[in-house]
């Protein structure tokens, strides 16, 4: 998200001020052992509510060869 979020910002015409504030989000991860199968168990939720749409434009707009 993190790097969406920049590809964002250097996308936009004007430069956002801070893009932090246009475009937030939280991650949580939480991480929890469980010691008889000695295994670690990690869980990593996301919270946002945003859409990158320059970055969306911008790949939509391209045109792929294979």
């Amino acid at each position: 998200m993190s790097y969406m979020r920049d590809i964002e910002a250097r996308l936009r015409n004007p430069k956002p001020s801070s893009i932090e504030e246009e475009i937030p989000f939280w991650e949580f991860l939480d991480i929890e052992f469980d010691k008889n199968k000695k295994l670690f168990i990690l869980q990593l939720t996301i919270h946002k509510n945003q859409v990158f749409l320059s970055y969306l434009k911008d790949l939509l707009g391209r045109q792929y060869s294979i």
